[in-house]
């Protein structure tokens, strides 16, 4: 999980990075979760794929209402949202 934000108010300045990796599964790892993928002690970790994308799904929704709390709640004026993917990725 690689969600968090942190505020910096001497620059008026909030941070905010997010978790999607549940939108690519098959990108985990940089292969994806097979024996010999990037990613397949995740998998193993998780027990079944339906655990794994669970879980995943879990962080993305944290991830999204952090988001939405630090965008109702925030002060800043200047705000960076950090997420590793692209526009066709975000729903």
């Amino acid at each position: 999980d690689y969600t968090y934000f942190y505020s910096i108010p001497d620059l008026d300045f909030e941070l905010v990075a997010m978790d999607w990796n549940s939108v690519d599964i098959g990108g985990l790892g940089g292969q994806g979760t097979c024996d010999t993928c990037g990613a397949h002690l995740l998998l193993e970790y998780c027990g079944t794929q339906d655990a794994l994308i669970s879980s995943l799904t879990a962080i993305k929704d944290a991830s999204t209402e952090v988001m939405n709390n630090r965008s109702a709640t925030a002060a800043s004026s200047n705000v960076a949202i950090l997420g590793h993917y692209p526009d066709e990725f975000q729903s």
